[in-house]
């Protein structure tokens, strides 16, 4: 079987001003010149009465040099460990201090998540808050994957809609609402079986994209055909491209992307994912179920009839203008 969808070095900067130890490798510094000052002076004083070197002299000279060689190695010692210890007070100190810090920010924001879920699940159940506050709390339920009772999400829904012709407030907080509702729906059990394609009969269907957004992925159930008057189907009104096939799947599954269902006929399809839009011209939907889908949808008299269609039930059957 197969199937034919057609479509008319980030970086990271440490600062260090390491004022305390500064002044310890200034003191350190003059002490060096300190005691380098007094080994010469002692050398000089011990070596004036004798106009040349002689054996006795060297003695002298050559323990005064490894003096300041005793000395300078111990001050060097003394300031590679202020260095070093400066250098892993600020390399390691902070990096400490901010994995504490981070431990706690992922923590604060798990409580703040928390409450804001909260605060909306109380939201969605108020009809009279206003529009634009249930817009939000319905859009954090649904990104948040959070579950509210159905009954509780329609009945306030239904309240956007109960004085006519909403305002383009009300009318954005119901299509969140739908947006919502679907994402309280469960695939069919059949949709679940979706498989890769396999040689055999060719189906074609077609659905009309929407300009700059990405496409959706069509699959269809396996081992579940039907006669062809049951099979799903997505096709232009008017067309049936698989009219001739005596069988077809039992479900089309769209997955991600945008489409328009304006000026077409649908059957037996699971849209999973998908950015729908509608501007209210003829449309035909037989068993057409929305899964955590969002809508774009112009709010008119089709517009309207077709959210409350989507509101009251998963499975959706609907025809407007043909």
């Amino acid at each position: 079987m197969s199937l034919i969808a057609e479509n008319h070095a980030n970086s990271e900067e440490v600062v260090y001003s390491p004022d305390m130890q500064d002044k310890e490798l200034e003191a350190l510094l003059n002490k060096i010149g300190h005691k380098i000052s007094e080994s010469v002076k002692s050398t000089s004083l011990q070596t004036q009465p004798v106009p040349t070197p002689t054996k006795h002299t060297w003695p002298v000279v050559v323990g005064a040099i490894a003096g300041i060689v005793a000395t300078l190695a111990i001050i060097a010692g003394g300031i590679r460990f202020v260095v070093s210890s400066a250098i892993t007070d600020a390399l390691i100190g902070p990096s400490t201090t901010l994995t504490s810090l981070k431990e706690q920010g992922v923590s604060l924001r798990r409580d703040v998540d928390r409450l804001l879920d909260r605060s909306a699940q109380n939201i969605i159940k108020n009809p009279a808050a206003p529009a634009a506050d249930l817009k939000d709390a319905a859009n954090h339920l649904q990104q948040r994957k959070i579950q509210t009772p159905v009954q509780e999400v329609v009945s306030t829904g239904k309240t956007l809609l109960a004085h006519g012709q909403p305002n383009s407030e009300q009318w954005q907080a119901f299509l969140a609402f739908v947006g919502y509702r679907t994402f309280l729906n469960a695939k069919p059990d059949s949709a679940q079986a979706v498989g890769p394609l396999q040689p055999g009969n060719t189906w074609r269907y077609g659905f009309s994209p929407i300009p700059g957004k990405h496409e959706p992925v069509l699959t269809f159930t396996q081992g579940l055909g039907v006669p062809a008057q049951q099979a799903a189907r997505m096709d232009r009104i008017g067309v049936d491209q698989n009219g001739a096939l005596p069988r077809g799947p039992l479900l089309l599954v769209a997955t991600g992307g945008a489409i328009s269902l304006d000026d077409w006929q649908m059957r037996n399809t699971v849209f999973d994912g998908v950015e729908i839009h509608y501007s209210g011209q003829r449309t035909i939907l037989e068993n057409v179920t929305f899964v955590n889908c969002t809508f774009v949808m112009d709010n008119n008299i089709p517009g309207r009839r077709l959210g409350e269609e989507m509101l009251a039930s998963a499975a959706v059957s609907f025809k407007s203008g043909a």
